[in-house]
């Protein structure tokens, strides 16, 4: 359920992302690399720290 959760965040997150870039234009291209770069950061270091694991360890 964590994961779901997780995966959904990320989704939504990416979508706010695009939607503010390429439907609102309210950031440009630079703010637009910042932005996704900070969020991959964001989410690999959440991922690690809340043990989000996408695989089975079975």
């Amino acid at each position: 359920m964590k994961n779901m959760m997780f995966l959904i965040g990320v989704v939504l997150g990416l979508g706010l992302l695009f939607g503010l870039r390429y439907e609102f234009n309210v950031i440009g291209d630079t703010g637009f690399r910042i932005a996704a770069i900070l969020m991959l950061i964001s989410v690999l270091i959440i991922r690690s720290t809340a043990k989000i694991s996408f695989f089975s360890h079975s």
